[in-house]
């Protein structure tokens, strides 16, 4: 039977008899109801997508929120499972986003949650950074009814679940780095062949020479965590209350020093030989070197003549340790102890805690743990030590814990009172950096 098409169908027809997809597609949705039955058939492929995503056995990303999930949640995870599940509704909102995958997934994975509320692991991701931020309750609950968020309490929750694995990878750490007898042995080894003897005299290598291979050893940093609550309606059962909080956080030491003995020297005293400790042809031909290097710093910087031989000058004399010490430091948070350092018996706790469950183990019987923080801290940890310095035990007297200042402290000091000192918000000021600032700003215009 012959069926003449009619001229709105007959280009559709045409191209679809020579295979030319696109101009069949465009004209295709010209027709007017041919145009209605492709949106249902792309609303129907948008619906089979959305439930594959829904599916708990396809193992969607967003169903993953628990705490190792979030800690490892990440936008290209996101993007991927859309495209292995929905690659025509990632399509579709990279087209409004105009390519923006950040955008497309973050819509997306609001926009399905709107279909299935317990796929939230976006939602819990965007929790910790509002948290963080010191977001109130009104803000959750206005963001959970746009399904961004969860609400307020199942944020809580979920605070309240990631803060009791704090310190899991710390612990995972100790356990997986604690010295042993063989590695202290097989480092002492080490050490021996850098001494000389007496009928050998050739110069001896420099000590950093000979990297050993060692546990890597850890310190632990606190600081005051103090803020102020204000309480709108006061009275005797409620009022202002100055919260003074202790957070502390583990740091890798980047240069570990376990191999050193603690208790015993590094060699026999009736096999020492004062000669080892001479300066050698070998360490003078090494400070001769950086003599070198000092000159043409002081040269190129000084002397006119030489500042075009600037770039080639080393400035920074290259040792063994020079790329552990230009990278970031590992550290592991801790968490918070709710505890006052300035009270001595909520002080006391804490370090009674600390040396329990951080202390390093040692061969030598005696551990050892180096404890950071402000010159306060230091002060106050040290009167607590000398309190108990009449105990029975080391563990009693807390020998094994030493305290420090850490110096990044006083550098943050230091800027405080400088900028208190020099910085106002008058151009009127001469000398002060406002001013100063507002007279570059003028020469660059």
């Amino acid at each position: 039977m012959t069926r003449v098409c009619e001229p709105e169908e007959d280009p559709i027809v045409k191209f679809l008899a020579l295979k030319r997809w696109k101009e069949a597609a465009s004209h295709a949705l010209k027709h007017q109801h041919l145009r209605e039955e492709i949106k249902d058939g792309l609303l129907n492929l948008i619906r089979k997508e959305c439930e594959a995503l829904c599916s708990r056995k396809n193992d969607f990303i967003l169903w993953k929120s628990k705490q190792a999930d979030l800690k490892s949640f990440s936008f290209i995870s996101l993007r991927d499972d859309l495209h292995r599940l929905a690659p025509f509704l990632l399509k579709m909102f990279n087209c409004i986003s105009n390519d923006n995958n950040f955008a497309a997934c973050t819509a997306a994975a609001i926009a399905i949650r709107g279909r299935q509320p317990r796929m939230a692991a976006l939602s819990y991701w965007i929790n910790t950074i509002l948290q963080y931020g010191g977001a109130k309750k009104s803000v959750f609950n206005r963001l959970s009814q746009l399904s961004i968020t969860t609400s307020h309490k199942r944020a809580v929750k979920k605070q309240q679940e990631l803060a009791l694995a704090c310190g899991a990878e710390f612990i995972q750490f100790k356990s997986g780095f604690n010295a042993t007898d063989s590695d202290l042995l097989e480092a002492s080894h080490s050490l021996e062949d850098l001494h000389l003897s007496d009928e050998n005299d050739t110069p001896a290598p420099r000590p950093e020479d000979h990297r050993v291979a060692c546990p890597q050893s850890y310190s632990i940093i606190m600081d005051n965590l103090d803020f102020f609550v204000h309480t709108y309606n006061q009275s005797i059962s409620s009022s202002n209350k100055s919260i003074h909080w202790i957070h502390h956080i583990a740091v890798q030491d980047r240069i570990p020093t376990d191999h050193i003995s603690n208790i015993k020297p590094t060699t026999d005293i009736q096999q020492y030989r004062l000669r080892s400790s001479l300066p050698q042809q070998s360490t003078q031909g090494f400070l001769r070197c950086e003599f070198t290097i000092l000159a043409t710093r002081m040269m190129t910087k000084h002397m006119a003549a030489f500042e075009s031989f600037g770039d080639t000058v080393v400035h920074h004399i290259p040792h063994l340790y020079s790329s552990e010490m230009s990278r970031k430091s590992t550290d592991f948070p801790l968490g918070l102890f709710f505890k006052d350092e300035n009270q001595r018996s909520d002080l006391t706790e804490v370090l009674r805690r600390i040396q329990e469950e951080y202390m390093p183990t040692d061969p030598d019987g005696v551990q050892h743990l180096l404890i950071g923080g402000d010159r306060l801290t230091e002060a106050n940890c040290r009167n607590i030590q000398w309190q108990y310095s009449d105990a029975d035990t080391e563990e009693g007297r807390m020998e094994g814990l030493h305290f420090k200042f850490e110096d990044w402290h006083a550098i943050r000091v230091l800027f405080e009172i400088h900028h208190k000192i020099f910085f106002t918000e008058s151009a009127k000021d001469h000398g002060t950096l406002f001013a100063n600032m507002t007279k570059l700003s003028f020469r660059r215009l």
